[in-house]
Formats: C-alpha cells, sequence, structure tokens
C-alpha cells in the first residue's frame, strides 16, 4: 500500500506531515496549472493554435461577447502605450484606448481579415486629431515661447486678446495641413518623427510643411498689421 494511502497510525508524525505538505504542494501546482491552461485556451483554439485578433473579432461578430473582452485584454495595453507616446498623459491615452474598443464593438465595422489591430490602431490615431482639435479650439495658440506670467493690465489684456483673435483667424486661413503641422510640432512640442507618424507622412515632409506654413502664416499675419515681434 503506497504510503500516502496508508493509515494515519501506522507512520509517524514527521512523516505525516510531509506527506501533508507534498498533497498541499500537489494541489496548489493543479490549481495554477488549470488557470493557466484556461487562459492558454482563451488565446487557442481546439488544435492548440493560437486565435487570431481577427479571429476573435469574427467571433465577436458571431454573437462571442467574450471574445471582445479577449480583443481589449490583448490589444488594450499596446494602444493605451501608443496613444500615449503621443498625448504624454496616461490617463487620457486609457480613456481613448477604451473609446476605441466602444466605437469597433458598438458599431460592428467591416473589416478586412488580417487587418483589425491596424484598424484599431489607426481608429486611436484619428481619435487624438479630433482631441487635439478640440483643445486647439479652447487653447491660445503661440508660435514663440509664451510670455512671462503676470497680471496684465486692462489695455494690455485687451491687445492680447484681439492678437489671439487674429492670429486664430489668419491660421484659419492658411491650408489645414500647414496648421495641423503647425500645432503638432509647435504647439504640442512633438518632434518631427512623431508627427510624420500621425501624418502619415515622411519626417522630410513634416519639415517643409513647417517651413511653407511658418511663410504663408506671416504673409496673413503680414496683412492684418502684425510682425513677428509682436506675437
Amino acid at each position: 500500500m503506497p504510503a500516502c494511502l496508508a493509515p494515519c497510525w501506522m507512520m509517524d508524525m514527521a512523516h505525516l506531515r510531509s506527506v501533508l505538505e507534498k498533497i498541499t504542494r500537489d494541489s496548489l501546482l493543479y490549481a495554477a496549472t488549470f488557470c493557466l491552461y484556461n487562459q492558454y485556451r482563451e488565446v487557442c483554439g481546439k488544435e492548440g493554435q493560437v486565435v487570431t485578433e481577427d479571429e476573435l473579432y469574427r467571433r465577436y461578430l458571431s454573437g462571442d461577447a467574450s471574445a471582445g473582452d479577449q480583443l481589449m485584454l490583448r490589444l488594450g495595453d499596446a494602444l493605451t502605450a501608443y496613444l500615449n507616446a503621443f498625448l504624454h498623459n496616461a490617463q487620457d491615452a486609457e480613456d481613448i484606448m477604451l473609446d476605441c474598443f466602444t466605437v469597433i464593438l458598438v458599431n460592428k465595422p467591416s473589416i478586412a481579415d488580417g487587418a483589425f489591430r491596424a484598424y484599431l490602431f489607426k481608429t486611436g490615431r484619428n481619435k487624438v486629431h479630433r482631441y487635439w482639435r478640440l483643445r486647439f479650439r479652447r487653447q491660445e495658440f503661440s508660435l514663440d515661447e509664451s510670455l512671462p506670467s503676470g497680471d496684465p493690465s486692462p489695455e494690455a489684456a485687451i491687445q492680447d486678446r484681439e492678437r489671439d483673435r487674429v492670429l486664430h483667424s489668419c491660421l484659419n486661413r492658411i491650408a489645414p495641413q500647414y496648421r495641423e503641422a503647425l500645432y503638432l510640432v509647435v504647439d504640442q512640442g512633438l518632434s518631427y518623427a512623431q508627427a510624420a507618424s500621425l501624418l502619415g507622412c515622411k519626417t522630410k515632409k513634416v519639415e517643409d510643411l513647417l517651413k511653407n506654413g511658418r511663410k504663408r502664416l506671416r504673409l496673413e499675419l503680414a496683412k492684418e498689421g502684425i510682425t513677428r515681434e509682436d506675437l
């Protein structure tokens, strides 16, 4: 008869303790293995092959709500990190990540096979654009370093508001691609490479957009009687 099945009175206490410890270790190991197996099954099919994101999306469209949860678990962190690289704000990045999944899982758009990840990240990029456009309308825009803070006189405050109004008006008169490049690099402080990634172009293209954008903006400002020294 195996020692682990022998009556307790046939064992000394030390032996009994060692048997109980082994049973406990084996039980914990089994529980941990079972949990890992369940996690493995979530991302693998019946044949042990990894389930792709596109397959998970097809399952979600077919009515498997858990497949949507698995997509969020698999891609949520990566999308958040991607968004945060542009936003520099973890909370805003997470909010937009959740919004991206909500839009896709609620609207259930048709996505080409093999393109779910690209579609998701493009959705995130578009939402970052919208986020910045909304901020652009609410914040003051400056081409140079911010002026020292202080309590301006009423006359100076009126002049500042008028200058900002004219600046916004001139920005709206230049081509959208120039305006967006100026906003991303000058106002948001993104590198040329980061701006190029969001605009879907090469770094050299961003340099050209900034150069021509500044030139066009100065021409529009000159029409209003504003020089660079006035900004």
